[in-house]
């Protein structure tokens, strides 16, 4: 079954000052926001998403439009986008009484907005009184229907709509001319009536289309204003028509029967090699495998395959590839070429090599064709050789030898990611031969043009919102052409691309002409090494490690950051790392702990073992946990603890929040994604979670542990404007007062969306779904051990999205670490089979001089006192002394079974199983008082598996001998 990632991963190329649509989840088991989708269409706001999980739902709405009555499965009254986990999964189907005029599966309410719909099955089964009345005339049984006043584009995608009922039936029941139905990768059975029919009643806007779908038992009966007619009111291409006598006009149609595992049985998926495989509303992704073990040897037969929407996976390998395409007076030779949406994705970008079986008599070449339609297509992790001219690429002004080229008529969207292309003929080359307003959007591609002609970045004619970004491109003149034309400016925007050739790059914030530091490109080796000048860019990358320890390529993390470029990955090691910088904007001065200014990755090994100290002097100036100085970027920080624990001195006024974990300058623009990471604040002074100074730059907070510590002061507050698109999901924030501060003014509230929070210490609780205030219930906060002990609120209090579950299968916790539950009671269960090798048969006579105190201070060395309890490597030296000085010659051989079994099972799973009761079955009143101390103070249930990490550094003083009861916090106030 092909399962879609339910919200699809958007490539932005500028940041957004808008709000952040929400998402609502729909679970029939109750899981998600709501049970019924139609209750989450209601709900929902223009723009919104509704996330549909596999399940049974029962949908029925009634209600009259004009004179008539309709019935149906879903209504959506605006612009919002319904999107089920998968076709086959998500079946939806009505509770009809009959009674009504028309049904539908589908309706558009009255209005200018456009939505969608997709990855569902609509069972519509129940006809209306129309239909059955006047077959063939009413289509008043359809799948989708709007009534008049509706203006916009209604998309439909991935869907099985099954029609049962012996009544007239339609695709389409249309009333507004201003409504532009799309509809692709559909899968409509009309059942075994001869009436279906594709009718669209009244004025139609003649945009609408049918493509890459699959309609069976369908008679082609096409109706217009409840006349008959041989035309149909919608465009169709690449369908099949079962059922019809003659598939309507349209390239690639059909009359075929599609080959479904099962029709009987509503089974509408297509084995490999049926008609209409690729097409239809059930897709499963697709592999090329060279080697042939894969569905396909060819990627472009595999493409051809796929239906619109649809995943081809190319396994590492060689490929041969070619084909020729005729548009107009010119013949194209080209690689790879498309037609519809599909995705190609290789496994990486130099094991996927891809080159050409062309013969050179072509008129025009191309790595990437794009054929006439409207679609959006992507090719990532691949190498594509393109080394055979056409016939026609002297002429510096043809740029008929290009990368990527699209003939007139194509519209959408061409995505490049990790792409290498190699363009070796000695020929005048582009990168773009462009004819048509669609969007080719080049990301971290590495171009090398050759060392022969006039390697160019040439486009042709008028283009849309291309785009060049993190790239490098090698081997070019930068001798601009537009329409045939040469030109001094590019028409492509770029930046952060690395142009090796130019005598100057491009205008565009980032962009260079230095010499990339290929590893051996005469070779095609595009690999960067570190140290490179284009490191981080292009296709060819690896993560960078920072390694307290010296083992990595940097010791310290802002050394790591400031040597990375755009889409880097910096991979920290658990350790102690003491950062700080100070940074300078309108007259004042910031400290930071660290600052994120280029579009990377900050991953810690963990979120315990990766500790980040201050290093700030405590001077005046304003102090952020994180500073994100200025940019246009996107960037992220994952996995570490971090300690800000030194103010500036203007940080103390409560309406000044200079003091923050997180601080963003005018001139940042972009999104920071923070997720498991602890915050800890413990300075005394006023606190924010966020001093912000742009509405450009908005940061999402996943699963953060926050303490402002224990001062008067703590809050939450926001300075000046702030983007609303912030969120903070899944975290505790601890020792908080909830003193909203905007503009250095108290408000009610705050500046930023939240959901299943936790605000301990707040007298009111923020808006927001399953947020609420208690204590969290740490190991012990004072110590810095944020894990949380059986019992917590924040334990399954998260997002209940399955999505989201932990490990271990339960709902999400809060906090930055969520599953790692400890118990409270002393359990201590230690397996600690500490046998204690010594059976102690204690041979000695026993002369009852008898020290035999039996030390055996055994305090596992592990003062376990609830700290991280680093797997009780348990030194457990049992120093067990028993050094038995007594000669006890007493016979009694005290075989001091020692099975010291350690009241605490300390199941530590340590072999000593500790059994060393130690009973002393030795009756006489020798002192043998075997103390055996083994307190063992720790709580520490550790039988939950989990690994803790060492104690931060600062802390160790702290834990020596420490056996002391756990700090039992109250719920905070405000003022606290």
């Amino acid at each position: 079954m092909h399962v879609r990632p339910l919200v699809p991963a958007l490539c932005l190329l500028a940041a957004s000052n808008a709000a952040r649509a929400a998402t609502l989840v729909v679970a029939a088991d109750g899981s998600g926001d709501h049970t019924s989708i139609q209750a989450a269409l209601d709900a929902a706001g223009a723009g919104d998403t509704v996330e549909v999980r596999d399940g049974s739902y029962v949908e029925t709405s009634t209600f009259a439009v004009g004179p008539a009555d309709y019935q149906v499965l879903l209504r959506i009254p605006r612009a919002v986008h319904v999107v089920g986990e998968s076709a086959e999964g998500v079946v939806v189907t009505g509770s009809f009484s009959g009674s009504a005029e028309r049904t539908a599966a589908v309706f558009y309410a009255s209005g200018s907005y456009s939505a969608s719909v997709q990855g569902m099955t609509l069972v519509l089964d129940v006809a209306g009184t129309d239909a059955t009345s006047a077959p063939n005339t009413g289509y008043g049984y359809s799948a989708f229907a709007d009534h008049q006043g509706v203006n916009g584009t209604m998309s439909a995608r991935e869907l099985v709509v099954r029609m049962d009922a012996p009544v007239a039936k339609t695709l389409v029941y249309a009333n507004s001319s201003g409504l532009t139905h799309d509809l692709k990768a559909l899968t409509v059975d009309f059942g075994d009536q001869t009436t279906g029919g594709l009718a669209y009643v009244n004025a139609i806007n003649g945009a609408s289309a049918l493509r890459h779908s699959l309609l069976q038992g369908t008679d082609c009966g096409w109706w217009v204003v409840g006349v008959a007619s041989t035309t149909p009111q919608l465009m169709s291409s690449r369908s099949h028509f079962a059922g019809c006598a003659l598939a309507p006009t349209g390239t690639g149609n059909s009359t075929a029967t599609p080959g479904f595992a099962d029709l009987a049985g509503h089974d509408y998926a297509l084995p490999l090699g049926a008609e209409g495989a690729g097409r239809g509303g059930v897709q499963r992704s697709w592999v090329a495998d060279a080697s042939g073990a894969g569905d396909f040897t060819g990627i472009q037969e595999g493409i051809d395959a796929t239906a619109s929407g649809g995943l081809l996976e190319v396994r590492d390998g060689a490929y041969v590839e070619g084909s020729t395409h005729v548009r107009q007076s010119s013949e194209y030779g080209v690689l790879l070429a498309f037609d519809h949406g599909v995705t190609v994705r290789g496994d990486s970008a130099d094991g996927v090599v891809v080159t050409g079986d062309l013969d050179g008599t072509n008129d025009r070449t191309a790595a990437v064709f794009l054929l006439p339609g409207v679609y959006d297509a992507s090719v990532e992790r691949l190498t594509l050789v393109h080394d055979t001219p056409g016939i026609e690429t002297a002429p510096i002004d043809s740029y008929t030898y290009a990368g990527f080229a699209d003939h007139q008529g194509v519209a959408g969207r061409f995505h490049a990611d990790e792409v290498v292309l190699r363009m070796e003929a000695d020929h005048a080359k582009a990168l773009v031969y462009g004819n048509s307003p669609v969007d080719v959007v080049l990301e971290e591609v590495t171009v090398d043009f050759g060392t022969d002609y006039a390697g160019s970045l040439g486009y042709v004619n008028a283009l849309g919102n291309s785009a060049l970004h993190h790239s490098i491109v090698v081997g070019t003149d930068c001798s601009w052409a537009a329409l045939g034309a040469s030109t001094t400016t590019p028409q492509v925007p770029s930046y952060q691309t690395d142009f090796f050739g130019c005598a100057s790059p491009p205008a565009g914030e980032g962009n260079t002409t230095a010499d990339p530091g290929f590893a051996d490109r005469a070779n095609h080796d595009y690999h960067l090494p570190f140290g490179a000048a284009a490191a981080g860019w292009g296709a060819m990358q690896r993560p960078w490690v920072a390694d307290a320890a010296g083992g990595g390529d940097f010791t310290s993390i802002q050394a790591g950051i400031d040597a990375m470029n755009h889409g880097s990955l910096l991979e920290v090691r658990n350790g102690t790392y003491t950062e700080g910088s100070t940074w300078s904007y309108g007259g004042a001065t910031y400290g930071a702990v660290l600052a994120l200014d280029v579009g990377t990755t900050v991953r810690g090994e963990s979120v315990e073992g990766v500790v980040v100290e201050s290093g700030l002097l405590g001077t005046d100036m304003r102090t952020a946990g994180v500073l994100f100085p200025g940019g246009t970027y996107d960037a992220r920080l994952e996995d570490l603890t971090l300690v800000h624990d030194v103010a500036g001195t203007q940080t103390a006024a409560t309406g000044t929040y200079a003091y923050s974990a997180f601080t963003e300058l005018p001139t940042a623009n972009g999104r920071v994604d923070v997720q498991r990471v602890v915050v800890r604040m413990p300075a005394s002074h006023g606190k924010g979670l966020i001093y912000a100074n742009t509405e450009s730059f908005a940061i999402d907070l996943e699963n953060l542990t926050v303490d402002f510590g224990i001062f008067t002061a703590g809050s939450m507050g926001f300075s000046n404007a702030v983007d609303v698109g912030t969120e903070i999901t899944d975290s505790i924030l601890a020792n908080a007062d909830c003193r909203w501060v905007v503009a250095n003014n108290y408000t009610t509230t705050p500046r930023f969306t939240s959901a299943y929070v936790d605000f301990e210490g707040c007298a009111a609780v923020p808006a927001g779904t399953g947020n609420f205030a208690a204590d969290p219930m740490f190991v012990d906060d004072l110590l810095g051990d944020y894990r949380l002990l059986a019992g917590s609120p924040a334990i399954d209090a998260g997002d209940p999205d399955p999505a989201n579950d932990d490990l271990d299968g339960t709902r999400a916790d809060l906090g930055a670490l969520p599953g790692a539950v400890f118990g409270d009671a002393d359990t201590d269960t230690d397996a600690d089979s500490d046998t204690d090798a010594d059976a102690d048969t204690d041979a000695d006579a026993d002369t009852d001089a008898d020290a035999d105190t039996d030390a055996d201070s055994d305090t596992d060395a592990d003062t376990d006192t609830g700290m991280l309890d680093t797997a009780d490597a348990d030194a457990d030296t049992d120093s067990d002394s028993d050094t038995d000085a007594d000669a006890d010659t007493d016979a009694d051989s005290d075989t001091d079974a020692d099975s010291d079994t350690d009241a605490d099972s300390d199941s530590d799973s340590d072999a000593d199983a500790d059994t060393d009761s130690d009973a002393d079955s030795d009756a006489d009143a020798d002192s043998d008082a075997d103390a055996d101390s083994d307190t063992d103070a720790d709580s520490d249930a550790k039988g939950c598996g989990c690994t803790a990490a060492p104690a931060p550094s600062w802390l160790g003083v702290l834990l020596v001998g420490a056996v002391a009861a756990r700090r039992r916090r109250a719920v905070s106030t405000p003022g606290h």
